[in-house]
């Protein structure tokens, strides 16, 4: 039990699950669940370059998570190679005192199977991990128990994932600290139209124009640059 738990990110990783599964940790305890220490901030995605390129043009999407929010996805685009125009904005819940935080941004292929199929993976593994127990010492439930491991992983590792980046609470504090000095967003008669859109629906925050002096680059795992703004959202409730 002790080595399980030491070892519960390590399987949660290979098993594919890139956010927190229970959504509550023991701030939430000793602060009796308060949102008062949590503040809005929103996270602008631009551009990433220097990808990865496939045999021909994909239909890639980001995913971002951190902390108990809900994964933010921002739309397919299609026809994408080296280069990805993202132009989107999202805003997310941040405790800027949580150490233990990590903001990951995946960008990942479109699935190509569906989430029917998807959700029969772990099943289909139970059934062929119990008959392969039965050829084997493990025996019929041990087999199935792994073929379940391995179902879920599969399920979870669908949608070829291009590159990422791993953001800690002092980066993204950096970050946050360098857009608040980087000068206030236009008046709004000098705005660009914003292309980018919030996974609501709705433009969040005040619109920044999409322009490299207002955005951060950082490498992304296994090669390419992503271009980002982490600002905080003033006023918001």
């Amino acid at each position: 039990m002790v080595a399980l738990y030491l070892c519960r990110k390590k399987i949660l990783t290979i098993l594919g699950f890139d956010q927190q599964i229970i959504k509550a940790d023991l701030r939430d305890l000793l602060t009796g669940f308060s949102m008062k220490r949590f503040r809005p901030i929103e996270v602008s995605l631009w551009q990433a370059d220097n990808l990865a390129v496939g045999f021909s043009g994909r239909t890639l999407f980001t995913r971002t998570t951190l902390g108990y929010n809900e994964a933010a996805h921002t739309r397919p685009h299609d026809g994408c190679l080296a280069r990805f125009q993202i132009k989107d904005r999202v805003q997310l819940n941040y405790d800027p005192e949580d150490d233990t935080q990590k903001m990951s941004i995946m960008i990942k292929g479109q699935e190509i199977i569906g989430g029917q199929v998807n959700q029969l993976l772990p099943a289909a593994g139970a059934v062929f991990g119990a008959v392969g127990g039965m050829a084997s010492p493990l025996g019929p439930t041990v087999g199935a128990s792994l073929g379940v491991v391995t179902g879920t992983g599969a399920a979870n590792s669908v949608g070829c994932e291009i590159g990422r980046v791993d953001l800690s609470s002092a980066m993204i504090n950096r970050i946050r600290t360098r857009c608040q000095s980087d000068g206030q967003a236009p008046p709004s008669s000098e705005r660009p139209r914003s292309t980018g859109r919030s996974i609501t629906g709705q433009n969040t925050g005040p619109a920044t124009p999409w322009s490299e002096q207002y955005f951060q680059k950082v490498d992304l795992i296994p090669q390419g640059e992503l271009w980002l703004r982490i600002a905080d959202v003033e006023g918001a409730t």
